[in-house]
């Protein structure tokens, strides 16, 4: 872990608010309670399976690599957010029950919308009763189903009012990586079905792979800066130093959402170890979740003071 504890501590109903999030300085993932609006059903964030992986997931994430919560560019906050919605996807499928769902859903063609893909519905539905608007494009907190394409974050609103359009803010850019995840994850689906697996195989073991992917990318991850570019030469360097099996898959994916290049070559690589780095540093009481209204403007308060403040000290030390 990233915290002096030897165990995450999980706060199943801290409160009431309409968020979830870890928190380094405690140690711990917290869950709360809010009242929809529209329903008067009171929904408890940790009920969703997604999203209390998804949180997790970020505290996972931070034990391998805690310089990412200092790193003050976009693409670092939104690998981190998207870390969380690849592992909710791919643990989601694990529960025989959603499985069955997301067959009778798809019948194997991941390419048609279904639970799985939809993140944290209970949830993003009453963000969207709440806001009286529709914030997150759907019955949903996010969704891995889109064709978003590689931008220059500073190029970005930060939150267009078209939830359809990609955005800056780390919630909303992380559907990028999200996406394309989901396009391999699909994509390991496609090749157990033509290999003869039965839908519900092919979905079940695509997710069992999608967990050893992730665990390789987090070995072969960069350690502090990186942009989402810097992040796919990692992925597929750690799939080839691994047997190589999912390289081509994994490079069209990442070619076709234009976050490497076109005339990019896995044979120019390094060893997927070289894309680490020494520098490993850490804030101390860092929030990662959910803003309380999921899709807030910039960065929460409390997260931006322990960024600004963190950044500060690096700037006295002479760290560049």
């Amino acid at each position: 872990w990233a915290f002096k504890k030897p165990q995450l501590d999980v706060n199943p109903d801290a409160g009431e608010m309409l968020n979830a999030y870890y928190q380094r300085g405690e140690g711990s993932v917290n869950f709360f309670h809010s009242t929809d609006p529209k329903t008067t059903q009171v929904v408890h964030s940790g009920d969703s399976g997604e999203v209390v992986s998804h949180e997790v997931g970020h505290a996972i994430l931070d034990g391998f690599r805690p310089a990412y919560l200092m790193n003050w560019r976009t693409d670092a906050g939104a690998f981190h957010e998207s870390f969380g919605d690849m592992l909710a996807l791919v643990m989601s499928v694990q529960d025989d029950r959603v499985l069955a769902k997301v067959v009778e859903q798809t019948g194997g063609d991941m390419s048609k919308p279904n639970m799985a893909a939809a993140l944290g519905e209970e949830l993003g539905i009453t963000i969207n009763n709440t806001s009286g608007k529709n914030r997150t494009g759907g019955d949903y907190t996010r969704n891995a189903i889109n064709s978003f394409k590689w931008a220059d974050p500073k190029s970005l609103e930060s939150q267009p009012e078209d939830p359809n359009q990609l955005g800056s803010e780390v919630h909303n850019y992380s559907r990028l990586w999200t996406g394309a995840f989901y396009d391999v994850f699909s994509g390991l689906v496609d090749e157990n079905r033509a290999a003869g697996m039965e839908p519900a195989q092919a979905i079940r073991e695509a997710s069992n792979e999608g967990l050893r992917m992730l665990g390789r990318l987090v070995k072969a991850a960069p350690r502090f800066d990186f942009t989402y570019k810097d992040m796919a030469k990692a992925f597929v360097a750690s799939d080839r130093d691994n047997g190589g099996k999912h390289v081509d898959l994994i490079t069209q994916v990442y070619k076709n959402r234009e976050i490497l290049p076109a005339d990019f070559s896995a044979a120019t690589l390094p060893p997927s170890q070289s894309f680490s780095r020494s520098l490993t540093d850490s804030i101390d009481g860092l929030r990662i979740g959910i803003p309380a209204e999921f899709f807030s403007e910039g960065l929460a308060p409390d997260v931006r003071a322990a960024v600004d403040g963190a950044l500060k000290e690096h700037e006295k030390r002479g760290a560049k």
